[in-house]
This record gives structure tokens, C-alpha cells and sequence, in this order.
């Protein structure tokens, strides 16, 4: 009788049980929201991006940079994988170092696009 109550049970447990959907990670967006770091490097500003994607298959290409008197814009391209393309699971990190060039003193921003929109904006003093 009490093996028959345990197996019970087990039983209703392991059938109230729900599996955790699996993630589809080739289908997910990457982390399009980069981190950056400027610093002085001699007479050279540079500013250091990175961005987080979800696996190789993702691509992040530099696109150029557009500087006015106190903003600068770094253009990057995003190409995420073909549908249904196999891709393996593993966390790519791009990361590039962007001369930004001599700056006079005063307070800049930084604007990262991706695709034509903006992602990150920080400001930075000289």
C-alpha cells in the first residue's frame, strides 16, 4: 500500500511538471546596444565599441564616422543570419578601436547608429 501511495504520487507530480520552452537562439535579435569607452591615446581621441551577438552568424560591419564641431557619429551596419540558417551557439564579441582624432577642449557627444538607429549616446569632456 505505500509503495503504491509514493508511486502515486511521483506520479502526479512528474505529470503536473511543465518542460521550459527551448530558446531559439538563431532567431534571436542581437545586443544591439554597445558599450564605449573613449580615451586619449597621445594626441589622438579614440573610442572603443563593442557589441555582444548572439552567435557568428551575426555580422557588424563600420560603416564611417561623421564628426561636426561637438558630436560625433559612428555608422555601423547589422546583418543578421538567414532564416533557418544552422549557426553555432556561441557569444561573438566585436570589438573595434575608432580614431576619432585631435578634439580642442569642451563637452562631446558620441552617437553609435546601427542600420540608421541610434543605439548608445554618451557624452564626454575634453
Amino acid at each position: 500500500m505505500r509503495i503504491l501511495l509514493i508511486s502515486l504520487i511521483a506520479f502526479l507530480i512528474i505529470g503536473c511538471a511543465e518542460e521550459a520552452p527551448v530558446k531559439n537562439y538563431v532567431t534571436d535579435t542581437a545586443n544591439l546596444n554597445p558599450k564605449i569607452a573613449v580615451f586619449k591615446d597621445e594626441n589622438d581621441w579614440k573610442a572603443q565599441v563593442t557589441f555582444i551577438l548572439p552567435n557568428p552568424c551575426h555580422k557588424i560591419e563600420y560603416d564611417g564616422k561623421v564628426v561636426s564641431e561637438k558630436e560625433i557619429l559612428l555608422k555601423y551596419k547589422h546583418t543578421p543570419p538567414e532564416p533557418g540558417v544552422n549557426c553555432i551557439q556561441v557569444i561573438e564579441i566585436y570589438n573595434e578601436t575608432i580614431r576619432i582624432g585631435e578634439l580642442s577642449k569642451g563637452e562631446y557627444n558620441i552617437i553609435i547608429q546601427v542600420n540608421g538607429k541610434e543605439r548608445r549616446e554618451i557624452n564626454f569632456v575634453v
